[in-house]
């Protein structure tokens, strides 16, 4: 505190330094924070001490769904939590080289005890909202796989089936190799058309693996729906209901 009352002119009045004197702390902090979660970016193993909870997904979880999805997670306040969307992925794309393939991607980041204002976003550590082609998690040479042995998440949420490009139990086999204690959780997609042929898979997988399945198709979505992307209070509705649906298995 000496060297910030130092900055203060002069010429204040007593109350102007009181008002300073607890000010400067809290924009010091807040400009210090960023950098000292940089130095964390994508929670190393070796330096998190909460549970961690990785999620990945497609657009739904690079869009407005992953964005209030991540945060309800995060105020549980008990995890750090790191959500991976690839726009247009399926399951499959999850055990290849990973990359900006299709039409953009985000990595968010938040760590247990973080303060996100109500109307700030999620830490964002890497994005494109456009087609690059560029390889994502450059450091673990695009594998999935090869993160999972440094991250070893507590908790594993897949949110994925949406699309059709399916490797369900390719994808399971390749966390359960590289993080064997890490607990898988299924989130399932909205409801569109042709569902059946989304679900049906997921369902055998899940069921296959004893992996907890969270169904949402009840939540958003109709059986007419060819292609939908959802935003704003739509979003977050089904965000929030799928926290609840996610709880009790977060709790275990």
């Amino acid at each position: 505190m000496i060297f910030l009352q130092k900055c203060l002119p002069r010429s204040v009045t007593a109350k102007q330094h009181a008002l300073s004197t607890r000010l400067l702390p809290l924009l010091f902090c807040m400009l210090i924070q960023p950098a000292l979660y940089a130095q964390d970016a994508l929670i190393p193993a070796d330096s998190a001490v909460a549970p961690r909870v990785l999620i990945i997904g497609d657009s739904h979880l690079v869009g407005d769904f992953g964005e209030y999805l991540h945060r309800k997670i995060h105020k549980l306040d008990m995890f750090d939590v790191i959500s991976l969307g690839i726009g247009g992925a399926g399951t499959m794309h999850f055990t290849q080289t990973l990359k900006n393939f299709c039409c953009g991607y985000k990595i968010r980041e938040s760590r247990k005890g973080e303060i996100i204002a109500d109307k700030a976003k999620v830490r964002v550590l890497e994005r494109s909202g456009v087609y690059t082609g560029e390889v994502i998690l450059k450091n673990h040479g695009g594998k999935l796989g090869s993160y999972l042995k440094v991250l070893l998440p507590d908790y594993l949420i897949i949110a994925l089936g949406s699309n059709y490009t399916n490797a369900h139990d390719d994808l399971i086999k390749i966390i359960q190799t590289n993080a064997p204690s890490t607990h898988i959780i299924w989130v399932g997609p909205f409801r569109r058309s042709r569902f059946s042929e989304r679900i049906d898979p997921i369902i055998r997988t899940t069921t296959k693996y004893k992996i907890p399945l969270v169904r949402s198709d009840d939540v958003v979505g109709n059986d007419t729906l060819t292609s939908a992307h959802f935003y704003g209070k739509t979003a977050l509705r089904w965000a929030e209901k799928v926290t609840e649906r996610l709880k009790p298995h977060l709790e275990k």
